[in-house]
C-alpha cells in the first residue's frame, strides 16, 4: 500500500511537471508576432469577434508595456515602436490635443460599426511625449490613389460609409492602406468632423466622401444594424457627444438616400446632393 501511495505521488509529481514545462498551443500564442498576426488574420476573413479578441490582448501592450524600442522617424513626425514582446506599432505625438481625441474617435466608430477599418489605437504618453499609439499595418502598400475629390472610386464601400459619417476631407492617397490580402486600411484620421474646418458649402462639394452615393443592400442593412445597436450609446459615449450626433443624422441621411433610390428603381442622377443634406454637414 506504501508504495501504492508513493507510485501515486510520483506520478503526479512528474505529470504536473511535463505540463508546466510543456506550454498549451494557447500559452504558446502570446509573442507579438503572433497577436499581430490573429488580429490582421481576422480582419482578413471579417471575423469581427476575432479581431477583438486579439485586439483587447495587444491594447494590453500598446497601454502599460514600458520596454520598447523607437525607431525612425516617419512622416508628420511619428516614429515606429517596437515593443519587446514583438508587437509593432507607430507612435505619433500630438501637438493639438483635438488632433489625438479625433483618432481615438474614428476606431471607436469603426468599432460600432464592426467594419474593421482602422488599426487599434490609444492614447499614452512615450518617452515624455502624449500622443497615440496604434498597431503597425505590416504586409500592406500605400493606397496611392487621392479619393478627396468628387466621384473619386472609393476601393472600399465601407470605407466611402466611413469617411461620409465623418466628414472626413482628408483621405488622401497617403492616408489609406492595401495589405497582401486586398484588405483595405484606414490610417491618419486626425482631419475628421470636417465640416468645423469650412465654412462655405461649395468646397466641401469638392469632396468625394461627401456625396451621396449608392450603398449595397448588405451595407445598408449594416448602416441600420449600427443605429439600432448605438441608439443608447448617445448617452454614455465621451467626450463628443454632439459630434457622435452628427454622425448619427449623416447615417440616417445616408440611409433615406439609398432608400429612396430603392423606392425609385434606380439610381439617383451623378453626384446629387439634396440641400437639406448639405445643411446637416455645415450644422456642427
Amino acid at each position: 500500500m506504501r508504495f501504492g501511495l508513493l507510485g501515486i505521488y510520483l506520478f503526479l509529481t512528474l505529470a504536473c511537471t511535463s505540463s508546466f514545462l510543456k506550454r498549451s498551443p494557447s500559452q504558446e500564442t502570446d509573442s507579438g508576432e503572433t497577436l499581430m498576426a490573429r488580429y490582421w488574420n481576422a480582419v482578413d476573413a471579417n471575423d469581427f469577434d476575432g479581431a477583438r479578441r486579439a485586439e483587447a490582448e495587444i491594447l494590453q501592450t500598446l497601454r502599460y508595456s514600458d520596454d520598447y524600442v523607437l525607431g525612425r522617424d516617419l512622416a508628420s513626425g511619428a516614429q515606429t515602436a517596437t515593443f519587446s514582446n514583438g508587437v509593432k506599432a507607430i507612435f505619433k505625438e500630438d501637438l493639438q490635443r483635438s488632433n489625438m481625441q479625433s483618432e481615438i474617435d474614428a476606431h471607436r466608430l469603426d468599432v460600432m460599426l464592426r467594419f474593421l477599418l482602422t488599426p487599434p489605437i490609444v492614447k499614452r504618453s512615450l518617452g515624455g511625449r502624449e500622443g497615440t499609439i496604434q498597431l503597425f499595418v505590416d504586409q500592406a502598400q500605400i493606397g496611392g490613389v487621392d479619393l478627396r475629390f468628387l466621384h473619386a472610386p472609393y476601393p472600399s464601400e465601407k470605407m466611402y460609409i466611413f469617411d461620409f459619417l465623418l466628414s472626413n476631407l482628408d483621405r488622401n492617397r497617403k492616408n489609406w492602406m492595401v495589405r497582401e490580402s486586398g484588405t483595405v486600411v484606414g490610417i491618419d484620421n486626425e482631419l475628421i468632423y470636417g465640416s468645423k474646418l469650412f465654412d462655405a458649402v461649395e468646397k466641401i462639394r469638392k469632396y468625394g466622401s461627401q456625396t451621396l452615393r449608392p450603398i449595397s443592400a448588405e451595407n445598408y442593412f449594416a448602416l441600420e444594424d449600427f443605429l439600432e445597436r448605438s441608439k443608447n450609446q448617445i448617452l454614455s459615449v465621451e467626450p463628443n457627444i454632439g459630434l457622435l450626433r452628427h454622425v448619427f443624422e449623416k447615417a440616417q441621411v445616408l440611409l433615406e438616400y439609398n432608400r429612396d433610390r430603392m423606392l425609385l428603381g434606380g439610381p439617383a442622377k451623378k453626384g446629387e446632393m439634396p440641400s437639406r443634406c448639405m445643411i446637416l454637414f455645415m450644422k456642427k
